[in-house]
């Protein structure tokens, strides 16, 4: 085998283990990947067991809290979407406030497993706030 054949075989070598990591990389990443919705983008979803991140605005009067859990509606003026969270409270959370919670669709209820209530605008996607905005209901 030549020096020429040599590099080139290596070169060869390099950029497939180059290509399967990145590959590897991707696959692992995906998993772990957390799709943003609406409430109405979640009814429109195909049924699956996936892990989602709902944000929109907890619909005023619908808290309630039965000993560990805490029950709510989120809406994007809309669609409603219930939700049942188990955990800790944030301080800043109430009717009429922007939330995000995670977790996944269990027949039509959501069951989140974490919950950010809003203190800025970063914690409330742009298609929510501009679906919002379009039907009067954004409130900065």
């Amino acid at each position: 085998m030549t020096l020429r054949q040599r590099r080139v075989a290596f070169l060869l070598l390099v950029g497939t283990l180059f290509f399967a990591g990145v590959g590897l990389i991707l696959v692992s990443l995906r998993d772990n990947l957390l799709y943003f919705v609406s409430p109405t983008q979640l009814l429109q979803l195909p049924r699956q067991q996936q892990r989602l991140r709902l944000g929109g605005l907890v619909h005023e009067g619908s808290i309630t809290r039965n000993e560990l859990v805490l029950q709510f509606i989120i809406t994007d003026g809309t669609t409603q979407v219930p939700v049942h969270y188990t955990g800790l409270v944030p301080d800043l959370f109430r009717g009429g406030q922007g939330v995000v919670v995670e977790g996944q669709m269990v027949d039509t209820v959501f069951m989140a497993d974490v919950l950010l209530a809003k203190h800025d605008e970063r914690y409330m996607p742009r298609e929510v706030v501009q679906i919002l905005k379009e039907q009067g209901q954004w409130r900065p």
